[in-house]
């Protein structure tokens, strides 16, 4: 089973979506556009980034920016495991 930090960097590299590391108790990341050159929530298309996110807080969950709308995020993954769509990793394993 594909991991969370594999599922999210395949997300940034295959499809160009903008990740960050989404805390998994509430709709927040554990980055900031302040801290992160003025990328909301500090997500990035950077697969190494993506990578690196995932390094610091293993315990992240998946999400992504939704196209250019302010404040609005997408979790993708959750505790929870769920059907992908097709040609979608799961996100279901944290090992």
């Amino acid at each position: 089973m594909i991991t969370v930090a594999a599922a999210a960097v395949t997300y940034a590299e295959k499809f160009g979506w903008h990740i960050f590391p989404r805390h998994p108790d509430k709709a927040a990341s554990f980055k900031s556009k302040k801290f992160s050159d003025g990328a909301p929530w500090g997500a990035t298309n950077d697969p190494e980034r993506v990578k690196h996110d995932f390094e610091c807080w293993p315990q992240a969950r998946i999400g992504a920016r939704a196209g250019f709308l302010p404040g609005v995020c997408v979790p993708l993954s959750s505790s929870t495991p769920t059907p992908a769509p097709a040609g979608m990793p799961m996100t279901a394993s944290r090992n």
